[in-house]
């Protein structure tokens, strides 16, 4: 029995995710090797043609469980969603709820392009690593905050790569964001019946993504309404002059809630995105 046929006896809730096998990836090291230069990660092979990014672990690089203590480690785990991927495949799946998910359950009949196995807590909290040298090297277990002194990691310090804002409507939201707002797209891949869209400053296009997230979820819904009706922005971007900006979106047929607005040391706006939200647009005066 393979590993998708295997969650489907356990009725375990996921969704096939084509092609983020890259992103997540580089996801991965980003979260678990951070604190290696790319020097130090191409003398362990790690991202290296022919690499494996579970050479983190077997060249001692990082503190981890192996072997049973790892496998008893991830049965323990209280796990929640997460992300299970492959070294030589883009092929990936989202598990909605793991907490069923046993050691056992992983493994079924594997080949060449699955048998390097990567599972990973949604939020990068954990992660467990099945190899194609189990037994001799691996499996592993980790938590992002094993074995890192942070007063001493080479790294860099945390960082805030994305944001996201509930929407009702993914294609009305992009179009807004992008025709309107001017952003551009960063990421648009498809995730069953939705996708994973980002959009960034054009001027920023390695900077903070924002996630254009669907309110499909009823608590989601509920909480954008909720804020929604109480006037509160969902988030807020900066401008260099809000009159200006306030002036060329009521041209583009944006209905604002508050007009420029001096407060402080800021000038703000408040206006409707047509998706279910309100957002602010700010302006820092110089003192």
């Amino acid at each position: 029995m393979n590993f998708v046929d295997q969650l489907i006896n356990k009725k375990i809730k996921f969704r096939l995710i084509p092609q983020w096998g890259s992103y997540l990836r580089k996801q991965w090291e980003n979260t678990f090797a951070n604190h290696l230069s790319e020097d130090e990660k191409k003398s362990i092979y790690l991202n290296t043609r022919g690499g494996y990014l579970w050479h983190l672990f077997s060249y001692n690089s990082r503190e981890r469980l192996d072997r049973d203590a790892a496998n008893e480690a991830f049965d323990n785990e209280a796990k929640g969603a997460c992300f299970v991927f492959y070294q030589h495949s883009n092929a990936a799946i989202l598990i909605e709820d793991a907490s069923l998910l046993k050691v056992e359950d992983l493994q079924g009949k594997r080949d060449f392009y699955t048998d390097d196995m990567y599972i990973m807590d949604k939020n990068g909290e954990w992660t467990y690593v099945i190899t194609h040298e189990t037994g001799w090297c691996g499996p592993y277990f980790c938590r992002q905050s094993d074995g890192i002194n942070t007063m001493e990691r080479t790294g860099k310090d945390m960082q805030i790569k994305l944001t996201s804002v509930f929407v009702d409507d993914q294609d009305k939201a992009h179009k807004f964001y992008t025709e309107v707002l001017g952003f551009v797209t960063k990421r648009d891949i498809p995730i069953g019946g939705a996708k994973w869209l980002t959009v960034v400053s054009p001027e920023e296009p390695d900077g903070v993504e924002l996630l254009l997230e669907p309110n499909g979820n009823p608590a989601a819904s509920a909480y954008q309404k909720g804020i929604f009706d109480q006037g509160i922005p969902a988030t807020a971007f900066l401008v260099d002059d809000v009159q200006k900006e306030y002036e060329r979106l009521k041209a583009l047929g944006v209905a604002f809630k508050r007009e420029p607005t001096m407060a402080g040391e800021v000038t703000l706006a408040i206006l409707n995105d047509t998706c279910g939200n309100l957002i602010q647009i700010y302006q820092v005066h110089a003192t």
